[in-house]
């Protein structure tokens, strides 16, 4: 194996900080978006996060009608599972909102199983794992809210 070329580890160590970025990003949305319920409806949050979204994005739309219609359609479901999370964040903490959003990991192994599709046994021993460890980070000693339910709604 040849070593290591400089421009090759300020090009990992540039992979690696900008994942940290984005998880730094991801991680603080909760905290954000539940501190700014306290002075805006989760409405109008929706509405200025989408209609922001829509702007920086404008000039990359490809005016086909097919693009367009597919893009309408995931539009619709990310506002409604957004919008489900937002409302959730109004009765629950931010930490349980985030790790029950997280639960989609599991999620899609028992909807593929759900389907059909076989599943190797890590997978769902894996799957079992990532509930039990989901439930005990976001278990605060205070039963389930209607917050919860909307989050996990989304």
């Amino acid at each position: 194996m040849s070593e290591p070329t400089n421009a090759g580890l300020k090009q990992e160590l540039l992979g690696v900080l900008l994942l940290n970025a984005a998880t730094l990003l991801w991680g603080t949305s909760y905290v954000v978006i539940k501190l700014t319920l306290g002075d805006v409806p989760p409405s109008v949050l929706t509405f200025i996060r989408f209609a922001t979204a829509s702007i920086f994005f404008l000039p990359f739309v490809r005016w086909n009608t097919g693009v367009l219609l597919a893009g309408l359609e995931l539009g619709v479901w990310l506002t409604g599972g957004y919008a489900t999370q937002t409302i959730g964040l109004e009765f629950t903490t931010a930490n349980r909102s985030a790790l029950i959003t997280s639960m989609y990991v599991v999620v899609v192994p028992l909807l593929l199983t759900i389907v059909g599709q076989k599943l190797r046994s890590q997978t769902i021993v894996a799957a079992a794992i990532a509930v039990v460890g989901v439930g005990l980070l976001s278990y605060d000693g205070s039963p389930p809210n209607l917050g919860d339910a909307w989050t996990l709604l989304c």
